[in-house]
């Protein structure tokens, strides 16, 4: 995952990240401007490397149109599979709470919360 911090209206990479280049793709709350290009009988963008890295774009990406404007979204789920596994440890009897003192009440706990 990329990290980054706002510097002068813009989206910095830290320097962790395998590239030696910054893609601006924040500019007072507008984005980044692209050009809109031919591509066959359709039209599409071209999305800079950092930013498919960013949003963790792959082969394949869910697109919407909400009020007017295009949402593109990462097609990576990555809790998809965690209920039936969570199910499977509970059948198992693998889900005992390991942590027993971070379960315990405490005065505060006692004396504050209500649920």
């Amino acid at each position: 995952m990329l990290e980054g911090y706002l510097y002068k209206n813009a989206l910095r990479v830290d320097k962790a990240v395998k590239c030696n280049y910054n893609v601006p793709t924040y500019k007072a709350g507008i984005g980044m401007k692209v050009a809109i290009v031919r591509i066959g009988n359709s039209k599409g963008i071209r999305l800079p490397k950092a930013v498919l890295e960013q949003c963790a774009l792959g082969d394949e990406a869910d697109l919407e149109v909400q009020d007017g404007q295009v949402v593109i979204r990462s097609t990576r789920r990555p809790r998809i599979g965690w209920e039936s596994s969570f199910a499977a440890m509970h059948n198992a009897g693998d889900d005992a709470l390991l942590d027993t003192e971070a379960h315990q009440e405490t005065a505060w706990d006692a004396r504050e919360w209500r649920w």
